[in-house]
């Protein structure tokens, strides 16, 4: 089983992003000491900095990596990640970078895609209706496999599902044993059903020799049994029980006293 082992952030960086983010300016060191580290903290604390970081490092696949906007921010972390040292045991694993946000993007490329294939479908139509059947066949071949291939990929038509449903099959389809995978946020189109349903899918891939790193705020995913918590805290990453988060916190006292704790609400 391979493992990510330790990230430490060497001397020397930039002054510069992502440098700047106050959990990633001075000097940080982590050893990772479980299949599953869950990072958790306030937008803008660094958490999804780091996965950035780590997974430029590792050279790990990244779903709607050709989008624009996703090949600048790639290129200015592939630079950054010179200043991160990985230790990888016994040899740097295969793996995958998941980010909500970025599954979004990708949902809209299928889209599109499907629409110019159908498009290209309906050209072929119009312009080959006096030509043999063997013609239209071969001209309409290209956009009748793009249509297979991407129906085919995850067992059903991703753009047909829910959001969360097309998260978890396309998650589903990428899970390989011994990987390393970089979950940002994946609570954001999950139902809570659906983020029990990926603790489960979690759990098998740790069981097959895989290893998470989870950016969350959930307080469902946070709580994986035996996972480390790390807490982005201001210029500090301390780690922390799942029982001292504030995630855990408010929703035991919600879940406690739910009309009392909305009183509360109202009166602050």
């Amino acid at each position: 089983m391979s493992r990510l082992e330790r990230i430490r952030l060497l001397p020397g960086r930039p002054p510069a992003y992502p440098f700047t983010v106050p959990a990633l300016s001075g000097d940080l060191d982590l050893v990772l000491t479980a299949p599953v580290t869950v990072l958790i903290g306030e937008n803008g604390s660094g958490k999804s900095t780091l996965l950035d970081l780590v997974g430029a490092k590792a050279g790990l696949v990244r779903i709607a990596q050709d989008d624009p906007l996703n090949r600048s921010r790639a290129a200015l972390f592939r630079q950054a990640s010179a200043f991160v040292e990985t230790v990888f045991r016994p040899v740097r694993p295969k793996g995958f970078h998941f980010a909500a946000s970025d599954f979004a993007t990708y949902l809209r490329y299928i889209a599109a895609e499907k629409e110019y294939a159908h498009e290209e479908l309906d050209r072929v139509a119009k312009e080959y209706t006096r030509k043999s059947d063997f013609a239209k066949m071969m001209a309409a071949a290209p956009a009748e496999r793009t249509l297979a291939e991407l129906d085919g990929m995850y067992g059903r038509d991703l753009s047909a599902s829910s959001h969360g449903e097309s998260y978890l099959d396309f998650f589903a389809s990428r899970l390989r044993p011994d990987s390393l995978f970089l979950l940002d946020e994946p609570e954001t189109p999950l139902s809570f059903q659906n983020q029990l349903a990926l603790l489960v899918m979690i759990d098998q891939g740790v069981a097959e020799g895989c290893q998470f790193l989870i950016a969350t705020h959930s307080p469902v995913l946070a709580g994986i049994p035996e996972a480390d918590i790390l807490s982005f805290e201001g210029t500090s990453i301390r780690r922390r029980k799942y029982s001292e988060i504030e995630a855990f916190s408010l929703l035991s006292r919600f879940l406690a006293d739910r009309e009392g704790f909305f009183e509360n609400l109202r009166r602050e």
